[in-house]
């Protein structure tokens, strides 16, 4: 029995909480104190459970945990549970066993009852307590500090991730744009030219043999053609500006009214051979402030495309309207083939060709022209968008400020 007590004392010892106390105090928490072993994987205590009693390690390995979080793991000669020789506290945490081990408890009543009474054993073993506190206090501070720094890397890496995928969106965008130029570049002006290339060259040729009506027909077709090669071409012209920054935005007042009458004046051709019927009957002090140049390709793009796909004897309707106390809303409606859910969804995508429909060349186009109008309409502060139905005809709306 005096042998098991000399090795507490011993242990008692190597603990920095007891290690100036003297031999009869040692005596006294030795000789107090209960041995107890545990299985491996065993729980000495739970988070939550009432704490009244100290443990040291004689042999084996204890982690004090949280569920499933390990804060710690002890090991021989090594002690826990101290602060409940102090207060009432419920245990903050858990301890398991990690091996087989043996402990030595001491009571909260044992130990009040011996060292309590004695002012200069409290003070001693205070002052290890807030040296392990100030230890505590000190790696949580470090602690901190290197979460902080791990967030800031993390947000460093996660704004690292955003450029990224910002300039992976824009380099997509940029391949799609090759992609629409080399489209353009190798069918659609490939095909007019040869059209006109086929047609002057059965013109030019030895078997050929002219008549007036003929002839009228062909130059009909080559009129065409050249039409629409300098309508393709303008179009890339203005697109490549816009792509290198070269369009500068010029604002102004403009005339609504102004600004259709002028592009029906140069439609008038067309008009009247598919006798067509303009509905539009725009104030004359509907003003706008935009840039004119830019304002004008997109009505002129728009109705050029209502009276390309719209049938003979139909009717174009334009309405201009106040939506909002600083804003305007142009629609340009036609009875044309409409489109579809799907062809509306991409009708402003630069990766797509939208504007394809059969076989009728007429109704062939790039789409480029209205990626054009949705670029100029969002410089002048703008929205555009399309309402359709397929067999119906189509809308193309979009908004622009108003002249204060």
């Amino acid at each position: 029995m005096q042998e098991d007590i000399q090795k507490s004392i011993s242990l008692l010892r190597q603990v920095d909480l007891f290690r100036d106390f003297d031999e009869e105090t040692l005596n006294a928490l030795a000789t107090n104190m209960q041995e107890v072993h545990y299985r491996k994987n065993e729980l000495l205590f739970s988070q939550g459970s009432p704490g009244n009693s100290m443990y040291i390690i004689v042999e084996g390995s204890v982690k004090i945990h949280n569920n499933e979080h390990t804060f710690a793991t002890l090991n021989s000669h090594q002690y826990f549970g101290e602060y409940t020789l102090i207060d009432e506290a419920p245990r903050s945490t858990s301890a398991t066993t990690l091996r087989s081990s043996t402990f030595l408890i001491l009571s909260r009543d044992k130990f009040s009852q011996i060292v309590v009474p004695r002012a200069d054993l409290w003070r001693k073993m205070m002052v290890v307590l807030l040296g392990r506190l100030r230890e505590f206090n000190a790696r949580e501070v470090a602690m901190t500090q290197k979460s902080i720094e791990i967030q800031r890397e993390q947000d460093k890496l996660i704004e690292e991730k955003r450029s990224l995928e910002k300039q992976k969106v824009e380099l997509e965008q940029k391949n799609a744009s090759k992609d629409k130029f080399f489209t353009i570049i190798s069918h659609d002006l490939k095909n007019p030219f040869s059209a006109i290339i086929n047609i002057t060259d059965l013109m030019l040729s030895g078997i050929y043999q002219s008549n007036p009506q003929k002839d009228h027909e062909y130059i009909k077709q080559i009129n065409f053609y050249s039409h629409k090669i300098f309508g393709l071409l303008e179009n890339l012209l203005q697109w490549a500006r816009s792509q290198t920054g070269q369009i500068k935005i010029n604002f102004k007042i403009v005339n609504l009214s102004n600004i259709v009458n002028s592009i029906l004046d140069q439609q008038a051709g067309v008009i009247k051979e598919k006798n067509i019927s303009i509905d539009h009957d725009i104030d004359t002090y509907l003003d706008a402030y935009a840039d004119l140049d830019m304002l004008t390709f997109v009505i002129r793009n728009i109705v050029s495309n209502a009276l390309k796909f719209s049938p003979a004897n139909a009717t174009i309707t334009i309405k201009v309207r106040d939506v909002e106390d600083d804003m305007l809303e142009v629609g340009i409606s036609d009875q044309g083939i409409g489109m579809d859910a799907e062809q509306l969804s991409k009708v402003f995508r630069i990766d797509t060709r939208t504007l394809t429909h059969g076989e009728n060349s007429e109704l062939e186009g790039t789409g480029l022209g209205l990626i054009l109008c949705k670029e100029f309409i969002e410089k002048n502060n703008g929205k555009i968008w399309a309402e359709s139905t397929k067999g119906e005809g189509s809308t193309f709306l979009f908004t622009i400020p108003k002249a204060m």
